[in-house]
């Protein structure tokens, strides 16, 4: 017999984040800080519903608390048990797809990955700064800061090399090309850094204006090593004097590192030159990492080019030829029966009848797509739970 194991796990990933005793403390000054008596506060992506509890400590007048996930239910009686149920006024959904009665003085929001972007942080608060904030509203955090480090991590780069070993007489290596076009959480010490660490950007949310990132900074290597790839990390400016960063080493468990993999190691010289290019597209959704390894030389050529690597996450998609080619822009697409099928549903969702009565109707006019009335009930649930 086996269990879903679903709950369980948001529930332990939800309490990683109240356990983090560094994230939670920040977070509580920065909102007592911010939040004023009367205000209206927008908590965006809200989880057990904790910071906006702190919004109604420090004062505010109601918090619309926006969650797409399951954990809403929690952060519902978490309100309800505090006797904060009149004040918290929860949404369920994305925050691109909810609607406010009135715009908020203040946005709260934790959507920072963790390299800072990851989690769509920058198209969120362009979203909720045009749509639900006011013109004059304060952002928490006000700032985030990407920063960059060339690595030598052996270790975690073994997981990469392992792709070439074949696997009882079969060739697998093609994987490694997915593994060294995507980001890998990890944790990273001090002791792998090749050179000092250098911010990429610094974003302020209330004047950010595009959801995408162009970055580049020049890094020397400060000792010899074997140059593996760059790790990154955040830095956040929650309100004046509260800050918030998962920098090696770590000291906010709720966050790791990223590892930026290239694809062969390189022995590096101290004072050799690795010129970093980091781009971001479609809210936090692609990255690209482009390193030029330069080594500085006498006499009339000052620098000599020892290598250049050009990695993104396009071609770590692990998708078909054709699965792309349905994403492309002048794709035409047409619904399948699944898509039929929920399209006839979504038609009958018209506020004047039963999900069960939308299910018989479905079943009598899609013969053969359900194999009886319950499948297409639990279809119908599905549907008034994401759209209902």
């Amino acid at each position: 017999m086996t269990f879903d194991k679903g709950p369980l796990s948001t529930l332990d990933y939800h309490q990683s984040m109240l356990t983090d005793s560094v994230r939670v403390a920040a977070y509580r000054d920065a909102i007592h800080q911010t939040v004023r008596p009367g205000d209206v506060v927008l908590d965006l992506g809200t989880g057990t519903g904790v910071l906006a509890g702190f919004a109604c400590q420090a004062g505010a007048a109601r918090v619309y608390a926006i969650e797409s996930g399951p954990i809403l239910e929690v952060a519902r009686r978490n309100a309800a048990q505090n006797g904060l149920q009149d004040r918290i006024l929860f949404r369920e959904g994305l925050s691109t797809e909810v609607e406010l009665p009135e715009p908020a003085d203040v946005l709260i929001t934790e959507t920072i990955g963790s390299f800072g972007l990851d989690e769509g942080l920058l198209g969120y608060a362009m979203d909720a700064r045009r749509r639900l904030l006011r013109p004059d509203a304060r952002i928490l955090p006000a700032a985030v800061s990407l920063h960059a480090v060339p690595v030598e991590v052996p270790n975690l780069y073994a997981s990469i090399e392992q792709w070439d070993s074949p696997v009882a007489g079969l060739d697998c290596s093609l994987g490694r090309t997915f593994a060294v076009n995507n980001p890998h959480w990890v944790t990273l010490g001090t002791d792998a850094f090749l050179s000092e660490p250098q911010r990429l950007c610094r974003l302020a949310l209330a004047r950010i204006d595009t959801d995408r990132l162009d970055s580049r900074v020049r890094f020397t290597a400060t000792r010899p090593g074997t140059l593996h790839g760059v790790g990154g990390w955040f830095s956040a400016e929650l309100s004046p004097g509260v800050g918030l960063t998962n920098a090696p080493p770590l000291r906010t468990p709720n966050w790791r590192h990223a590892f930026l993999p290239i694809a062969r190691p390189c022995a590096l010289d101290a004072g050799d030159r690795i010129d970093l290019r980091v781009q971001v597209r479609g809210n936090g959704a692609f990255w690209r990492w482009e390193l030029v390894w330069t080594r500085p030389q006498n006499g009339t050529d000052p620098e000599r080019a020892l290598g250049r690597f050009d990695h993104t996450t396009l071609a770590g998609q692990m998708l078909s030829a054709e699965a792309l080619r349905r994403q492309a822009a002048d794709y035409r697409p047409d619904l399948s029966d699944l898509g039929r099928t929920d399209h006839r549903i979504l038609g009958l969702m018209d506020g004047s009848r039963t999900l069960e009565s939308i299910a018989a109707l479905v079943f009598k006019d899609l013969p053969g797509r359900f194999r009886d009335p319950e499948q297409a009930l639990a279809r119908v649930r599905k549907l008034a739970l994401r759209y209902g």
